[in-house]
């Protein structure tokens, strides 16, 4: 409810539908201050964005009105919105190859039709905040069987109380504050008027535009965790002993590690820059996918640098008391200031 009134919630979305109209670069600024504290609440956030960006990318002008306006003037301050795209691994089909040229079962195997039957596997947000749904989620489903990855796939919008779709709350260890749930679909209907009508034999290219703009999001919250990660390990080497005569920070060794895990934090967010750059660049060029494959791949990447350093940048926590013992509630009545 406090993201709803800070407007953090849907600061994605643009202006003229009662969002913020942050861009990406504003988007990632407030990532990683948000997952310094908790990525679980940034991925819940975030995941607002991966299911209504498309509604405005190429929904009808009625379903943006209907579902963006939905969610921004929503006065419960408790809208939530979901995206389903993964499914269960298995063979042949999973959403590692759903843009596979083979047809039905290879990929994604939910297939919306008339009637219908499938499941959707740790996606976000479905569930909603008490497991009986989200207000409303974007589905990837197969709308022609016939036909592989990069023209068969299509999303379509579920409502919460929808007849036939139950959800099964997923446990998060680590991401506490991000209610995924599998969604199940038995003989699920949804109005024709759900189907986004842009993303008809398109949805590939909605994954793709998904990870585009998300890509560098989770980048820069794997910097996030990592500073506080940092912070936290500076903070026991300047006071731990082990029995020894001295703190842990006076061993070389120890010095050598948290100078290396600096630098790499340090140099996330450059690499983080060119990711950004190239997105840009690339759409507006035209490229089909805006830099997706590229930028999750760099995303990735930056991920995995930042789980490889278990400590935190002093140069980026000066001033701000990144606390493991934080909370987003405390972080949420701070002031937000947006700037590139």
């Amino acid at each position: 409810m406090e993201a709803h009134k800070r407007e953090i919630a849907f600061c994605m979305l643009p202006k003229e539908y009662g969002g913020g109209g942050l861009t990406n670069a504003e988007l990632i600024l407030a990532a990683e201050e948000i997952c310094a504290v908790d990525p679980g609440f940034a991925c819940t956030v975030l995941v607002n964005g991966l299911a209504l960006l498309p509604v405005w990318y190429w929904g009808t002008e009625e379903q943006k009105q209907r579902v963006l306006g939905a969610a921004t003037s929503d006065a419960s301050g408790e809208y939530l919105a979901g995206h389903a795209a993964s499914e269960p691994p298995g063979t042949p089909g999973g959403t590692a190859n759903f843009d596979a040229p083979l047809p039905h079962p290879v990929g994604i195997r939910v297939t919306a039709r008339r009637d219908g039957s499938g499941r959707k596997y740790w996606p976000c947000n479905v569930g909603g905040w008490d497991g009986e749904g989200a207000n409303v989620n974007l589905v990837v489903v197969r709308t022609d069987p016939d036909r592989g990855g990069a023209e068969g796939l299509s999303a379509i919008l579920v409502e919460r109380g929808t007849p036939g779709v139950t959800y099964n709350i997923i446990e998060n260890f680590g991401h506490r504050l991000t209610p995924n749930s599998e969604i199940v679909f038995q003989d699920a209907r949804v109005p024709a008027d759900n189907l986004i009508q842009g993303t008809l034999g398109n949805g590939d290219l909605l994954i793709n535009r998904n990870f585009a703009w998300s890509g560098p999001v989770a980048g820069i919250a794997a910097v996030g965790v990592a500073r506080t990660a940092y912070e936290a390990a500076l903070e026991w080497a300047k006071t731990y002993t082990a029995g020894s005569p001295h703190p842990m920070i006076h061993f070389q060794n120890v010095g050598y590690v948290l100078a290396d895990v600096a630098a790499r934090i340090e140099a996330l967010p450059l690499l983080l820059a060119d990711v950004l750059r190239f997105c840009v660049e690339s759409t507006a060029a035209g490229a089909r996918h805006s830099g997706g494959v590229p930028a999750a791949r760099l995303g990735r990447l930056l991920g995995r640098l930042a789980a490889a350093v278990p400590t935190w940048r002093p140069g980026w926590a000066t001033g701000r008391q990144q606390l493991w013992t934080r909370r987003a509630d405390t972080l949420l009545g701070e002031p937000w200031v947006f700037s590139i």
